[in-house]
């Protein structure tokens, strides 16, 4: 199919990184009148994500006015940490897998070499070891009151009926490797399915119901393009065929 020009909203592209780069602590913000999103490797180092959605407007630039941008950039030294043109996305019906592979690229740029890149960044060579700060001379402290009391913490949710198997976990995590997240969205399964996550967590789907988690996995093949044929005599087994 054709590429076709998407508008691509701000509530789109925020709902996108939070829901699946969650652990990177997305957090906006807005320069030259354009919003952006880092997504933090470290103190030092962000995933920048320009989105072409101007201050005061909800939506993207007009169709060939701008694209999404996706830079290595670095906190303290304001800059992009390598040199050239900073690598776009085109705003058309896949632009969510486009922006996932630019934001994975990145990501293991970083991880081969990431003293390299937290040095370059202006930060410590170790990037789990902050640079040391000066320390005022010590002040006389009052003793410390009592630590408050802390109600107990109330025990996990537990699902409504058997818990699911380990053969059903693992083809979820099988079926959640091959499926994008194009797809996933236009079944409507994050909605459906509170507990998915992408990127995918085993634990999640661990605290979903065995009946539950079947009705998953049958809108998963449906969405993935895969077919179910039960193992004769064992109906907790799946035979994957590809359509």
């Amino acid at each position: 199919m054709a590429a076709q020009y998407t508008e691509v909203t701000l509530e789109d592209m925020e709902r996108f990184l939070k829901r699946g780069y969650r652990a990177l602590r997305p957090k906006q913000g807005v320069q030259g009148s354009e919003y952006y999103y880092d997504l933090s490797l470290s103190s030092n180092v962000v995933i920048r994500v320009w989105t072409s959605v101007k201050r005061g407007s909800a939506t993207g630039a007009g169709v060939g006015e701008d694209a999404i941008r996706v830079q290595f950039y670095g906190v303290h030294v304001k800059r992009s940490l390598v040199p050239g043109k900073v690598p776009i996305v085109k705003r058309t019906q896949n632009w969510r897998n486009s922006l996932q592979n630019k934001i994975e690229d990145v990501m293991e740029l970083y991880e081969e070499k990431a003293a390299y890149w937290e040095s370059r960044a202006g930060g410590s060579s170790d990037p789990e070891t902050p640079a040391p700060v000066a320390q005022p001379a010590a002040q006389p402290v009052a003793p410390a009151p009592p630590p408050p009391q802390v109600a107990p913490t109330p025990a996990p949710v537990r699902p409504s009926g058997p818990p699911p198997s380990d053969k059903q976990v693992n083809f979820v995590k099988l079926l959640m490797s091959r499926a994008k997240v194009d797809d996933l969205e236009a079944e409507g399964l994050f909605v459906k399915y509170r507990e998915l996550a992408w990127p995918f967590d085993p634990a999640n789907i661990r605290s979903m119901s065995m009946r539950r988690v079947s009705q998953l996995i049958d809108d998963l093949m449906s969405a993935v393009g895969y077919q179910r044929r039960f193992a004769a005599g064992d109906p907790a087994e799946y035979d994957v065929a590809t359509v």
